[in-house]
């Protein structure tokens, strides 16, 4: 790596601004292509990370001073050491990063909730994830002593969601794979809690609160910047996220992390799937294998519905519920997709004949009518449609349930197994 390094930060200039400016693409392209073939698994093959860091190793020995070429300006010793630098940091993959998602309807006065490995419900300051405080908010403002006591008063703290991951983070607009898996793991955790019935989806005075999530490096070199911006149906969604309350007078609720066990359980082996899938050598791996496996289909199948259910009902929300229930009840490449999910969802949530029977009329119903929506080019949905759409995802959640509880047997086998 260090010849192309050498060769490439000896083609690039510093303006007179002394800000590296826009390499040449094909004199770049040789270190970036290295960069993201070396460490793919913690980086995509772009132009902006290579760039970045590259930007860093310089300003850390001191190399965007001087104006010019730096192959020109600058003698070969010091461009070796910004090569070394730049080295150093990829060599050092994967960093650690605490992605902080606000959940401002949550109760901040509790415990920290422990969820799965690296993913736990614990009350952060509100600082930390820039999420404006309503009360302050509600108060007009006048006076200078009323503006002095406003700066001064601490702003209460919020419930957040705490997702830990691995990988390298270098911009807030861009957060790469890591932060894209980070994203990933907040809306399964909370979909999947959505489909137990420890959270409730509801509307909130706080939906244009929050706007971003908080940032921390755990392990490797700091960030310049301890935020980043969410996307706006995210954003809004996360204020809508309840605690489940007693439908009767003097319930008492699970705690928090019994009542997600089952979902800590799918976070925990479709995350060793990812990892470790083809790299059984027994049978018993093989065994464990499909179960990762299966915990991988629940999660992706979460991730989808949370995504359609984000949305406005509409042609795109009507496809991304079908895939959610391909991702979760999907046969191989040469079983028939609608013969395969109608039979494997009907015999999994029919309690009886008659609701196989039904199961599979409805299905069959909503498969034809996926196949409508996306030839027929509309962008709205039809009354009908929108009926449609709304009792698949209610078979979808359903089908959730079941199948964690499924997951939640073969989790205790293993377990007595050793």
């Amino acid at each position: 790596m260090k010849d192309i390094a050498v060769a490439v930060l000896r083609t690039l200039e510093v303006s007179p601004h002394k800000h590296l400016m826009m390499p040449d693409y094909e004199a770049f392209s040789p270190l970036m292509k290295f960069i993201g073939k070396a460490y793919s698994r913690w980086v995509d093959v772009d132009f902006l990370y290579p760039f970045i860091s590259i930007n860093d190793a310089l300003h850390a020995v001191g190399l965007l001073e001087t104006p010019g070429v730096l192959g020109k300006t600058t003698d070969h010793a010091r461009i070796e050491a910004a090569a070394d630098e730049l080295i150093a940091f990829w060599e050092g993959l994967p960093y650690t990063y605490e992605f902080l998602f606000p959940l401002p309807s949550l109760d901040p006065n509790q415990d920290p909730v422990q969820i799965s490995d690296g993913i736990s419900f614990k009350t952060c300051p509100r600082n930390d994830v820039g999420v404006s405080d309503p009360a302050a908010n509600a108060v007009p403002l006048s006076g200078l002593l009323f503006l002095a006591a406003r700066a001064q008063a601490e702003r209460p703290p919020i419930r957040c969601l705490a997702i830990e991951v691995k990988g390298v983070v270098l911009s807030s607009l861009n957060i790469g794979i890591a932060g894209a898996t980070a994203v990933r793991k907040a809306k399964v955790t909370i979909q999947l809690g959505l489909a137990l019935g420890a959270f409730s989806r509801g509307w909130s005075e706080r939906i244009r609160d929050v706007k971003s999530a908080g940032i921390r490096t755990l392990h490797g070199p700091p960030t310049d910047f301890n935020q980043i911006p969410l996307r706006l149906s995210f954003a809004e969604d996360l204020p809508q996220v309840h605690a489940a309350v007693p439908r009767v007078e003097g319930e008492l609720l699970p705690t928090l992390a019994a009542w997600l066990a089952p979902a800590g359980i799918v976070l925990k082996n479709c995350e060793r799937w990812d990892t470790e899938k083809d790299q059984a050598k027994n049978e018993a791996e093989v065994t464990r294998g499909h179960f990762d496996q299966h915990c991988a289909r629940i999660a992706t199948a979460a991730e989808w519905l949370f995504d359609a259910r984000s949305e406005v009902p509409s042609p795109t929300t009507f496809v991304q519920t079908a895939i959610a229930l391909e991702a979760l009840y999907g046969g191989t490449e040469a079983d028939p997709v609608i013969e395969t999910l109608t039979n494997r969802i009907a015999y999994a949530l029919g309690r009886a004949p008659q609701e196989r029977h039904e199961l599979s009329r409805q299905f069959r119903a909503f498969y034809k009518t996926r196949s409508k929506v996306v030839h027929s080019g509309a962008s709205r949905l039809s009354v009908e449609e929108g009926f449609k759409l709304s009792h698949a995802q209610g078979v979808l959640n359903r089908a959730l349930v079941h199948e964690l509880e499924l997951v939640s047997r073969g989790a205790r086998a293993f377990a007595d197994a050793g």
